[in-house]
């Protein structure tokens, strides 16, 4: 875990799609704890609020990091 926690860390302010048990979620990481970590992703349709999900890293199986240019 302590891998995953590192990459993350490195890639705070960035598009990620986060892998968890029959879930996937892809939003901007905004924040990083020792033990979890915060994602922004847009509310369907672009419109109102975005969803803030926090993310335990024990839950985590893969992630992939999408650098936008």
């Amino acid at each position: 875990m302590d891998s995953i926690a590192c990459e993350l860390k490195e890639h705070i302010d960035e598009w990620v799609v986060i892998y968890l048990n029959g879930a996937c979620i892809s939003g901007v990481l905004v924040a990083m704890s020792a033990d979890a970590c915060k994602i922004v992703s847009r509310s369907p349709g672009g419109r109102g609020c975005g969803q803030v999900t926090i993310c335990r890293l024990k839950d985590i199986q893969a992630v992939t990091f999408c650098r936008q240019s």
